[in-house]
């Protein structure tokens, strides 16, 4: 039987300890915890680091490009502060989850300041709500804040003071409330960061109702947005970044793209 978790509803922010154990319904106050509970919080614990690991390592990638592309001439700490603000929106739409030791290391960036990046450590609700939506995992503990739900009562029709008809309620919801449920792309068990921007494609037109894409078709549409850490895009291929140092960078044709797309969203799927 999963614990009573309801007294973790008034906080806005977790630490990475607290999350997998909520995830698997587990109190993290609860220290009697068993070996096989033990083994489970750490599975989770250690796939939240990778991910959070990755995604700070995406948005100081992005945010020193945009830093490096604004002449020096022109480098004030306003145009530097507004450039980084719209790299971390784009990453923070398809990346997750972005620590707030990551946050915190972007402002310091914009003042100025090059610091080595703190180890991601804690999260708000909403960045854990996006990586849980991300990795198609089941939480046993709601992060996502439920929408209202108001129920408003209508009079029926009157005669004089007196109520002729009884009292309805009309209920209004969130729309994410009625949104459909249904298969999504799968999490790849080996995410890099051109697996991170590929899943995060597929998973927004998955969003918006739309149909599986063919290799060209993302290609396509990464030409003319180009998403941080996607370096080029050519008739062979996707050139994007996979480390630092001469060899930073890598292509994957045409064809291996398709097998990536496959393998996160296989054809006979909806």
């Amino acid at each position: 039987m999963d614990d009573d978790l309801r007294h973790w509803d008034v906080e806005d922010s977790f630490t990475i300890d607290q999350v997998p154990a909520l995830c698997l319904g587990i109190d993290p106050l609860r220290d009697d915890r068993t070996k096989l509970e033990a083994q489970r919080i750490a599975i989770v614990r250690a796939r939240l680091q990778r991910d959070a690991t990755l995604a700070a390592d995406i948005v100081h990638q992005a945010v020193s490009a945009a830093i490096a592309a604004i002449p020096e001439i022109e480098r004030t700490t306003a145009l530097v502060t507004a450039s980084i603000g719209r790299e971390l929106a784009k990453v923070d739409a398809y990346c997750s989850p972005v620590s707030q030791e990551t946050r915190h290391d972007i402002q310091f960036r914009s003042q100025g300041f090059d610091l080595k990046p703190d180890e991601p450590q804690t999260f708000w609700r909403r960045d854990i709500e996006k990586w849980l939506e991300r990795t198609g995992f089941d939480s046993k503990y709601a992060f996502a804040r439920q929408p209202l739900s108001v129920a408003i009562p209508v009079k029926g029709p009157s005669d004089g003071d007196r109520a002729v008809e009884p009292r309805d309620e009309v209920t209004l919801s969130h729309p994410a409330v009625a949104r459909k449920s249904g298969s999504r792309p799968v999490t790849p068990q080996r995410m890099d960061a051109l697996s991170s921007v590929l899943h995060a494609h597929l998973l927004k037109i998955k969003a918006e109702g739309g149909q599986r894409p063919s290799a060209r078709a993302v290609m396509d549409a990464w030409r003319s947005s180009k998403p941080p850490g996607i370096v080029r895009v050519s008739l062979e291929g996707v050139e994007w970044m996979r480390g630092e140092g001469d060899d930073a960078s890598e292509t994957v044709s045409l064809a291996a793209l398709s097998a990536r797309i496959e393998r996160m969203w296989p054809k006979n799927s909806r």
